[in-house]
């Protein structure tokens, strides 16, 4: 029996090649499949559903499943999917609860960070109800300026500096006539060096510091943002930070973590990115990122012998 890896079909895939290809060096094939193709038989007398494609392909015995941001595209059709799987024995590269969050976005990660001291303070609005209560909130704390942090979003979208209450209470009125979700607010901290750590089951496989364009809030790439070798000290500083403070769920999985130090040398966990992209990490950094994810991945995987 073959060792098989699936992963989610999904507009990304051409994106994710890197991963799909090195998974090769590992696995004897990789299936990539569409959730709303596949149909179950679930027998009252049996423990596993039968997984079948809508080809007449069995799904069951698939050694491992990768998964990326994609699968959400099909939310009740993977839930079902990856659920089945799961009884089936078959283990998922990331922890299902990381996946389908309960709508909360990024809200989920600020509830798993609160009280370990490494993100940022924070502010949470669900509506305009709350809007004057929590801008007395900020000017009390004395919290301006301030970020806004949609809970979803990527790429820089939707983040923006308030110097003053006003710029704030108009942003925020504008933002609720468009959108129903919760919207977080963070302290404004200069972060005097940013980097990204890539890491999969809990291990640390390279990072690369990144820097922001002058007059640019975000150092992404698509900002103008540029990216530079990690010095060994930083490196090392990175590993005992995570090592100390990143939640225990995140040693399950393919994840980049965005870390940020300010001019006190205190260090914040900015982001936690799932299988995060490696634009021009190989040649930045020597590691093959994939490849190395690939071949933890692999470790955890249920294998078959092949005879």
């Amino acid at each position: 029996m073959k060792n098989i890896l699936g992963t989610i079909r999904s507009s990304k895939l051409n994106q994710k090649r890197e991963y799909y290809h090195d998974a090769l060096q590992f696995f004897d094939d990789v299936v990539v499949i569409n959730p709303q193709e596949v149909f179950y038989r679930f027998d009252r007398c049996e423990d596993v559903p039968v997984i079948v494609n809508n080809d007449g392909c069995v799904l069951n015995g698939l050694s491992m499943m990768l998964l990326d941001m994609n699968e959400k595209k099909y939310h009740q059709s993977s839930h079902i999917f990856l659920k089945s799987l799961l009884l089936d024995g078959c283990p998922l590269s990331d922890p299902l609860s990381s996946i389908f969050r309960p709508n909360l976005g990024k809200g989920y990660e600020l509830l798993q960070k609160q009280g370990l001291g490494i993100g940022v303070s924070s502010y949470v609005i669900t509506s305009m109800h709350s809007l004057d209560g929590i801008i007395k909130q900020m000017e009390s704390d004395n919290a301006f300026p301030i970020v806004s942090k949609p809970i979803f979003g990527g790429c820089c979208r939707g983040i923006y500096k308030f110097d003053t209450p006003n710029a704030l209470r108009n942003y925020v009125a504008r933002y609720f006539k468009q959108i129903n979700n919760i919207l977080i607010f963070e302290k404004f901290v200069n972060y005097v060096s940013e980097w990204r750590v890539y890491m999969t089951d809990g291990v640390f496989i390279t990072s690369y510091e990144r820097r922001k364009a002058e007059g640019k809030l975000c150092v992404n790439l698509d900002e103008g943002g540029t990216m530079h070798p990690t010095q060994p000290d930083d490196e090392r500083a990175l590993k005992t930070f995570i090592s100390t403070f990143l939640p225990p769920e995140y040693n399950t999985g393919v994840y980049g973590i965005d870390i940020g130090m300010d001019d006190q040398n205190n260090f914040y966990l900015i982001e936690v990115n799932r299988t995060a992209g490696v634009k021009h990490v190989l040649e930045l950094t020597g590691v093959n990122v994939p490849y190395e994810s690939m071949k933890i991945l692999f470790m955890r995987a249920r294998k078959f012998d092949r005879s």
